[in-house]
């Protein structure tokens, strides 16, 4: 009968502590980054614009928002994705990366919402790409003819 030799069970023992300490590490990373995303800030809204209705979950940080975001169109054609960025005041500035009704790409666009009480407005501005990263050119930023107006949907 083989037994395991003591250099054996001493790499055992190494490894099995390295395993726990880099599991343990992970778990405490992955808790750490989403803390500014706390699971209560999780908001529905709902919004429409002549036929067009959209939806949004966003979850609301301090600094930071993310939520998944879509757009029905007459016909039951819809555009499905994600919204992410940053928090400056009352302002929501990030992207939307969603899938087009009919298209196997992803595609991307600027995203920009400004809180006004219980409710959102989408911004609309020229759209400009730098290195890969898309924008609104900042003077171009408006809140004034808004696409949607999203109230919270209870």
């Amino acid at each position: 009968m083989c037994r395991p030799t003591d250099s054996i069970r001493y790499k055992m023992k190494k490894i099995t502590t390295f395993t726990l300490s880099f599991c343990t590490l992970f778990a405490l990373l992955t808790v750490a980054c989403q803390s500014d995303i706390p699971k209560e800030e999780y908001r529905k809204y709902k919004a429409t614009h002549k036929n067009i209705k959209a939806y949004m979950n966003l979850r609301l940080g301090e600094h930071t928002f993310y939520g998944k975001y879509r757009i029905v169109y007459p016909g039951n054609a819809i555009d499905s994705g994600e919204v992410k960025g940053k928090v400056f005041n009352d302002t929501l500035m990030g992207d939307y990366r969603y899938k087009q009704y009919g298209w196997k790409e992803n595609k991307i666009r600027p995203f920009i919402l400004l809180q006004k009480g219980d409710s959102l407005i989408q911004g609309t501005g020229m759209e400009l790409l730098y290195l890969g990263v898309f924008y609104f050119a900042p003077e171009s930023i408006s809140f004034d003819s808004p696409r949607f107006v999203f109230y919270p949907d209870h």
